[in-house]
């Protein structure tokens, strides 16, 4: 008989089937809630769709405009180069506080002269000579200079400020590793309400 295979194949499927028949009775309701609850949600979407639709072809049509490739191609350039720096910058200064303690130090470089009335003039001023003989030109560095140009700021170390000084000559990072850390810098209460109100602080999960 023909049939007879396609039988028992299907009294086979019948058997393993009947596990899942008795779990239909609790499935089948919560199944109806589930599309049920679908239906609305589905409705919304038609005029959704029609203004996705508009701005897909706004989309289209700036995508041929002239220029538009360069442009795209620019901003792509821009964002690579802002990566990499910024794959330097903030482990320097999650680490180091580097732009905390460059922007310190750069604001205590300069005084003010002159009256509430009139412009202030800057002031600048040298505080202390540096290594010997610098204060003239020489064709060879100072015995005793220090000068590190490109100091390493990552998790590992905090070089700038940091560079052992034993009274030699000592050019570029020096050996070893010196402390991963530097000075703190605290914000003003008045700076950090208007960082805060402008929403560039982060919250922790206390709100703080």
């Amino acid at each position: 008989m023909r049939l007879r295979p396609a039988l028992d194949d299907l009294a086979r499927l019948s058997t393993a089937l009947e596990p899942a028949v008795g779990l239909l009775p609790r499935a089948v309701p919560t199944v109806n809630r589930t599309l049920t609850a679908g239906l609305r949600p589905l409705r919304d979407l038609r005029p959704f769709a029609g203004a996705l639709g508009a701005s897909l072809v706004g989309l289209g049509d700036l995508a041929r405009t002239t220029g538009v490739r360069g442009a795209v191609q620019r901003a792509a350039d821009a964002i690579t180069a802002a990566d990499g720096t910024l794959r330097t910058l903030l482990p320097a200064q999650l680490q180091c506080n580097v732009i905390g303690l460059w922007a310190t130090n750069f604001a205590s470089t300069f005084g003010t002269l002159g009256t509430g009335q009139g412009p202030a003039v800057a002031n600048i001023g040298v505080t202390h000579l540096g290594a010997e003989g610098e204060l003239l030109q020489n064709p060879r560095p100072s015995r005793n200079a220090n000068i590190n140009l490109l100091p390493n700021a990552d998790r590992q170390e905090c070089e700038s400020g940091n560079e052992p000084v034993d009274g030699g000559q000592q050019l570029g990072n020096p050996r070893g590793r010196q402390p991963a850390s530097t000075r703190e810098t605290r914000q003003q209460p008045a700076v950090r309400r208007l960082a805060d109100r402008a929403g560039l602080l982060d919250r922790g999960r206390d709100g703080r």
